[in-house]
C-alpha cells in the first residue's frame, strides 16, 4: 500500500517533481485511513535511503520491461525518484517512514495494527479463498510491503501455492528488505504501484493481487489527483494491475474501505474537506461493465465478498474484498 503515481486514471500528465501543496502537508498528521489506526506507539525514527548496492542485489541497467516476460529488474528511474529529495515520491515515502512506524507490533511496517497471526487468520484465509491459485503460476503483488500477504497465502494454501513464482513491488525499501528476507525466492523491486505500466512487464502474470490500496489524501495529491478523487485513484491502481495480468488471469484486491477517515474516526467533513466518492460494493461491477477505467475484465467474473472478522472490524472498520478476471 505504498505508492506515488506517474500514470493517472484519465491519462492526465504527471511529473515526478509534482510537489504536494501546503494544504496537503498540513493534513499529513491528521488524515489517514482507518487501517492505519495506531495500536501502540514507538519513538519515530527516520530511516535513510539505502545505497543502490543495499537495495538492489544485482545492478541492472535501465531498460523497458519486456511484454509477456514475468522477470522483474530494478527500474533505474523508479530508484532515482526515491532518491530525489525534491520529488513528491520521495516526500511521500519519507512521510511513511517517519509516521507509519508507530506500531507496537513487531515487523508491522505496513502498520496493520494487528499481529501477523491475526492478519493471516482473520483476513488472508478468507481473501485467499477468492483467488485461483495454481502450482507453478506467476503471481504479482502490487505494494507487497513486508510480504505478509504472500506468507499467509503460502500458509493457508500450501498445495495450491507450491512452486508459485512470486513477484512484487513497494516504495518502502525497509519493507522490501523484510519481504526479501521472509520470501527469499521472491522477485521484489522498488517501484510505484500507481504506474506499473511504466516499468513492469505487460500481460505477464497469471494473477495480480493487492492486500490493500491506500486512499489517504496525501497519496492522492502526491500522485496528481485531487485529495478526494478516490474512484479515480482506485480505478487507475486496478488498471495498472490488470495491464500486467495475462488475458484470462485473475485480479484480486483486498481490505477495501468505502471512505476516508481520520485517526480519531472522523470523516472528511469534520476536517473541512468535501465528501469523497463512495466505494460501495456495487461500484466494482458497474466499473467492470462500463470499462470506465480500462480494466478489460469480464463483468460476470466480478466477485465481491464482505470481510466477516469481528476482530478486524473493530480495528479497521468494515471492509470487503474483490476478485475478477481479465477478458480473453
Amino acid at each position: 500500500f505504498w505508492f506515488a503515481s506517474v500514470l493517472l486514471a484519465r491519462s492526465r500528465a504527471w511529473s515526478p517533481e509534482r510537489a504536494m501543496t501546503a494544504q496537503c502537508r498540513a493534513r499529513r498528521s491528521t488524515i489517514v485511513s482507518m487501517a492505519k489506526k495506531p495500536s501502540g506507539v514507538r519513538a519515530k525514527k527516520t530511516t535513510p535511503i539505502p545505497s543502490e548496492a543495499e537495495l538492489v542485489p544485482i545492478a541492472v541497467p535501465p531498460c523497458a520491461a519486456q511484454e509477456g516476460s514475468p522477470m522483474l529488474t530494478q527500474d533505474r528511474h523508479q530508484y532515482e525518484m526515491l532518491r530525489d529529495e525534491g520529488s513528491a515520491y520521495n516526500e511521500l515515502t519519507s512521510w511513511y517512514l517517519e509516521h507509519w512506524r508507530e506500531s507496537a507490533v513487531e515487523d508491522d511496517l505496513s502498520h496493520w495494527g494487528v499481529t501477523y497471526r491475526t492478519y493471516a487468520d482473520e483476513y488472508v484465509k478468507a481473501f485467499a479463498s477468492m483467488m485461483i491459485l495454481e502450482p507453478g503460476s506467476q503471481v504479482f503483488e502490487s505494494a507487497v510491503g513486508a510480504g505478509w500477504l504472500i506468507r499467509a497465502i503460502q500458509e493457508s494454501q500450501p498445495e495450491a501455492s507450491q512452486g508459485i513464482k512470486w513477484a512484487g513491488n513497494d516504495i518502502l525499501p525497509e519493507a522490501l528488505a523484510v519481504a526479501r528476507r521472509d520470501i527469499p525466492d521472491g522477485n521484489f523491486v522498488l517501484g510505484d504501484s500507481a504506474n506499473l505500466t511504466g516499468w513492469a512487464p505487460l500481460n505477464a502474470y497469471d494473477m495480480s493481487i493487492c492486500g490493500y490500496i491506500e486512499p489517504s489524501p496525501d497519496a492522492l495529491e502526491a500522485a496528481g489527483f485531487t485529495p478526494t478523487a478516490v474512484r479515480e485513484w482506485f480505478g487507475n491502481w486496478v488498471r495498472q494491475m490488470c495491464a500486467i495480468t495475462k488475458p484470462g488471469g485473475s485480479v484480486c484486491v483486498g481490505a477495501i474501505q468505502r471512505e476516508l477517515v481520520s485517526y480519531d474516526g472522523g470523516g472528511l467533513a469534520d476536517l473541512g474537506l468535501p465528501p469523497t466518492d463512495s466505494l460501495d460494493m456495487g461500484w466494482w461491477r458497474e466499473s467492470a461493465s462500463s470499462d470506465e477505467w480500462g480494466w478489460g475484465v469480464d463483468p460476470d467474473s466480478v466477485v465481491v465478498q464482505a470481510m466477516e472478522s469481528e476482530v478486524l472490524a473493530a480495528e479497521w472498520g468494515p471492509r470487503y474484498c474483490v476478485s475478477m478476471r481479465r477478458r480473453v
